[in-house]
């Protein structure tokens, strides 16, 4: 059935049901890389920490066991390909999770939030899109471009496994491993597990529909799974008339995550307008417009780099990842610091 499909439309239709299921699951659970860094560094509450590690490893595990198999080629992803960008992935990655934590929420989060009546979030994803249009197409554009030629190592292949000279699905595995011993470690609450299993099994299902779609297209079309930065610049670029080529899942799934989440919000009763608390707005719209500029500059979001990315054995994606955690904890830094009344 799925082979009667155009490309296009099977991307569309995969992006916007995964949109919506992330989006669904994302409202009732508080998925968010931000509270997972911040609850645990702060109250030492590891419940969102132990839903990242799972849905991380139950990402990783399939991506790597259906790129074995052949089902779908990571290597062609744009995670894989191209340079080692390694200013723009510690930079970026460090100014996005800085973006984060003034804003109160990851990519995926300020998405969700918005879709369920949260004026702060509509302001920081309104200055996230702004400003990843900026970066990615717009006039920050060549100078994004100058930085990565001038500083990125040539790489043939990004993954970890290649560099390393190990079979990538034993390297999953062992990752895989190391991720359920840390989860056993910090007394697993196996609600969030799931929660973070269900993620990591739609970042999966991301890349078996787009690799099919990109099977299909006869190399129009590439892997990809979720990721919330470039679709935002994208979704800018549409609105402005700006013609793109393979947008059409990135599109579907904000959209759906969008419908998901207002959904999710109505049915359980919390679908309701909430203003920023006074001398607040300031860091949603700051915290957003970093966050567009960094995530550009690091590849992705939280979602596009430390999930999706990272599924595919980057090296980049990796080195992105920790540098948004590093980046989290210094905007936390930053708000305990801020002068009294300035939240």
């Amino acid at each position: 059935m799925l082979s009667e499909l155009s490309p296009i439309t099977l991307a569309s239709a995969g992006g916007l049901a995964l949109g919506a299921a992330f989006g669904a699951v994302s409202q009732r659970s508080r998925f968010c890389l931000i509270a997972a860094v911040s609850n645990y560094a702060l109250i030492r509450d590891s419940r969102q920490l132990q839903a990242w590690i799972a849905a991380f490893a139950v990402a990783l595990l399939a991506a790597q066991a259906m790129d074995s198999a052949g089902v779908v080629a990571l290597g062609e992803s744009g995670y894989r390909r191209g340079g080692l960008d390694w200013v723009g992935a510690v930079a970026g990655g460090i100014v996005f999770g800085i973006g984060g934590a003034l804003a109160g929420g990851c990519a995926g989060r300020t998405v969700v939030n918005a879709a369920a009546g949260g004026v702060g979030a509509m302001l920081a994803l309104a200055a996230f899109s702004a400003s990843a249009w900026a970066t990615h197409f717009g006039f920050l554009e060549p100078l994004r471009v100058r930085i990565a030629l001038a500083t990125a190592a040539q790489v043939p292949d990004l993954s970890a496994a290649a560099l390393l000279g190990v079979p990538a699905l034993g390297l999953a595995i062992a990752l895989g491993l190391a991720a359920a011993a840390v989860i056993v470690a910090l007394r697993a609450h196996g609600s969030m597990v799931l929660v973070g299993a269900v993620v990591g099994g739609l970042v999966a299902a991301g890349w078996w529909v787009t690799g099919i779609a990109a099977e299909e297209s006869f190399g129009e079309l590439h892997p990809e799974s979720l990721t919330y930065s470039g679709p935002l610049a994208r979704a800018v670029a549409l609105v402005m008339g700006q013609h793109l080529t393979a947008a059409a899942f990135g599109i579907a799934l904000l959209g759906g995550t969008m419908l998901g989440a207002f959904a999710a919000a109505a049915v359980a009763g919390d679908l309701r307008w909430t203003l920023p608390a006074r001398g607040r707005w300031r860091y949603y719209v700051g915290g957003g417009a970093l966050m567009g500029v960094g995530a550009t500059l690091a590849g992705g979001c939280n979602v596009g780099i430390g999930l999706t990315g990272s599924s595919t054995l980057s090296v980049n994606a990796w080195l992105a990842a920790a540098s948004i955690v590093l980046g989290i904890r210094l905007g936390l830094a930053l708000l305990e610091r801020s002068e009294p009344g300035a939240d």
